[in-house]
């Protein structure tokens, strides 16, 4: 869930991690395990998706990763093909 949910109110709880504890997870897998370096993002343009991307830019470069490019798509998007060609330009390992 988004970062700040459970901060809209005493009350909100979440059953689940944030993208904050999981993007964590994600970046030690893809960097430690996977021995991957340098990745390219895309990702769905809301509040999910715009704090994922910067979660993961952080916690990612910060164990020494390139982020080589975040692209965004909003919902219902069905053409990819401009966002695949720019992260391809990039060469990321992963995307």
């Amino acid at each position: 869930s988004h970062p700040d949910f459970c901060k809209q109110s005493d009350y909100m709880v979440t059953g689940s991690n944030t993208q904050e504890v999981m993007q964590e997870y994600f970046c030690d897998f893809i960097y430690n395990t996977l021995g991957i370096t340098k990745v390219g993002q895309l990702l769905l343009q809301d509040d999910v998706g715009v704090s994922t991307a910067s979660l993961f830019k952080e916690k990612f470069e910060a164990l020494g990763g390139e982020v080589t490019i975040c692209e965004m798509f909003t919902a219902g998007t069905v053409d990819f093909t401009a966002q695949i060609t720019k992260i391809k330009q990039t060469d990321p390992q992963l995307f």
